[in-house]
């Protein structure tokens, strides 16, 4: 079993839509992505606490809708590599291009509080995913309030 971290990220920028199909189509079957919750609370797919290495944006993910998100231009780290249709992607995008593509998805906590848990939890047993999704974090807390929500993850 190959597992991409953060998607294909050595040929398209981590976290984004681009990085994650090319995965796939790399032959991966599992890949890990990091969510965390915008100040409206989506969870979108993204490692940093800020956008400010990613994308042309400043500001802390939580601090920003997804909309402002959604608005930035996400750059290949270095600023040269400019990926003009990327944005950071919400989870929902993730999860229903994992569904499609036949991808075990391993969701990297970077939320901990318990109303935006059980929204992440809702959205994965939503599309069916409750068997499917790998969840990791370095609270066990958090994880046991994963587990007990969904059973089966």
């Amino acid at each position: 079993m190959m597992i991409s971290h953060r998607g294909y990220n050595l040929v398209a920028p981590e976290n984004t839509m681009a990085a994650f199909k090319r995965a796939a189509k790399a032959g991966f079957h599992v890949i890990e992505t990091d969510i965390r919750m915008t100040q409206d609370g989506v969870p979108v797919c993204i490692h940093d606490q800020a956008v400010d290495r990613m994308t042309d944006g400043e500001g802390l993910v939580s601090l920003l809708t997804l909309e402002e998100i959604e608005s930035f231009t996400i750059n290949h780290g270095n600023g040269l590599l400019t990926y003009d249709q990327e944005h950071i992607p919400t989870l929902r995008e993730f999860l229903l291009f994992c569904k499609e593509s036949c991808i075990r998805p391993i969701l990297d906590m970077k939320v901990h509080g318990k109303k935006d848990i059980l929204t992440v939890c809702q959205l994965v047993m939503e599309l069916d995913l409750s068997g499917q999704g790998i969840f990791q974090d370095n609270n066990s807390k958090a994880l046991k309030g994963i587990r007990q929500r969904i059973p089966d993850a």
